[in-house]
């Protein structure tokens, strides 16, 4: 059942970081900003425009922070209960959040829910009921599946039917939940298991359970190179899982207490928050090693990166730091006709696509799959159609082509 909610809403709208917070500071070849004074908790980056969304340490306020301005916006949204996790639906911009309403369930019991948000309206558009205390949560890159933990498992909603079409019973101690959309996959960490659950997107059942260590924290997933990496909270690691073969290709030391991580697609680079020591550590993802450790103070938790910009936004128990790293040796994200998101590098090669279109279409053909890799048209939330193919690895690691609206573009990782 869904239940349409109207909220009040009240913009706070603030011009440039709010007063107090300090220059930005170099640490080695990174600069790090502070962007917000109050603690944050949860992070999400939308992937097309680069808006930040964080929630104030309580999980009641939400902000809205300007890719290039970073200007701070507060979203007063009358919210019954506190947001246990965000994310953005990268085609609408819409902000989803999960929440637990304790003595709503039967017989009292919690009641797990996830909110759909406008947050330029400023509004709760929909409340899905999921099950028992919801927690992690994902979006595909086609804007069509949210992935939510719960006590059941893991709950799979259509945001377009606004409904639970399915539970993979995957466990109840979900710490994180990461997609992969090559691999056609969804990552679930069983944290008191110390395990990755492997789900298979369309199926909808495991597919495997991958040991990592003490405990599973935190995930985050590097399609390109097909690699997962896994935080240890309890051992102070990072375990690295080569996603195509499902084994454990390395442990790497970290700093203290490692719990939130992100990987930057453009470059490899891995960045994990460490909660004991007020640190982030850099991890060379192509080398398997730590090229940097950088102090953001506090108690990090959760890192965000703005896969166009490269920033990497970091919360902590101070507020919201924003760290941006050295140039990238052969940056192609500046180019004309380029654009990188979900793993990809999509160009243009005739005519000019809107990268969003460019990424909504390649993905959604992904996600369909149809046999041999052959032509297919998808159609798109706007109306459109495009006709995409896969050229198995044609030269300078082209991935596939489609035609849109009389355009042309590729895609390669």
């Amino acid at each position: 059942m869904i239940a349409i909610v109207a909220a009040v809403a009240v913009y706070l709208v603030r011009s440039g970081s709010p007063a107090g917070l300090g220059p930005a500071v170099q640490d080695g070849a990174f600069t790090v900003t502070p962007v917000a004074l109050n603690g944050v908790s949860m992070l999400a980056v939308d992937p097309r425009d680069g808006t930040v969304y964080g929630t104030e340490a309580g999980g009641k306020t939400v902000w809205s922070i300007d890719r290039t301005t970073r200007s701070v916006r507060t979203l007063n949204i009358e919210l019954d209960n506190l947001l246990s996790d965000i994310a953005v639906d990268p085609v609408t911009h819409g902000l989803l959040g999960t929440a637990t309403s304790y003595g709503k369930g039967g017989n009292g019991s919690p009641e797990g829910v996830l909110r759909m948000i406008d947050p330029n309206a400023s509004v709760v558009t929909a409340t899905v009921k999921v099950g028992k205390h919801a927690g992690a949560l994902a979006v595909d890159s086609a804007g069509q599946f949210a992935y939510v933990g719960t006590d059941e498992g893991l709950s799979v909603v259509d945001l377009h039917a606004r409904r639970v079409v399915a539970v993979v019973p995957t466990g109840s101690d979900i710490s994180d939940v990461a997609i992969d959309p090559e691999m056609n996959t969804v990552y679930v960490t069983d944290y008191l298991a110390g395990a990755i659950v492997v789900v298979d997107s369309h199926a909808r059942t495991v597919a495997a359970r991958i040991p990592v260590g003490h405990k599973a924290a935190a995930l985050a997933v590097d399609s390109a190179i097909h690699k997962i990496y896994v935080t240890d909270d309890q051992g102070s690691t990072v375990t690295v899982v080569d996603s195509s073969h499902r084994t454990v290709i390395s442990t790497i030391a970290v700093g203290s207490g490692p719990s939130g991580v992100d990987v930057d697609p453009s470059t490899h680079d891995v960045f994990v928050a460490n909660a004991h020591d007020g640190t982030v550590s850099v991890i060379n993802g192509s080398e398997g090693s730590v090229t940097s450790t950088i102090n953001v103070g506090g108690r990090p938790f959760h890192v965000a990166v703005d896969a166009t910009t490269r920033a990497v936004y970091v919360s902590n128990s101070k507020g919201l730091k924003a760290i941006t790293p050295p140039a990238a040796p052969s940056s192609t994200t500046a180019q004309q006709g380029l654009c990188q998101a979900s793993g990809y590098t999509f160009e243009n090669t005739h005519g000019t696509t809107p990268c969003e279109v460019m990424t909504e279409a390649w993905i959604t053909y992904r996600l369909s799959w149809p046999a041999a890799g052959g032509p297919q048209t998808v159609s798109l939330k706007d109306g459109t159609t495009a006709l995409c193919t896969d050229t198995t690895m044609a030269a300078g690691g082209v991935k596939g082509t489609c035609t849109y609206n009389g355009s042309e573009f590729r895609a390669r990782l």
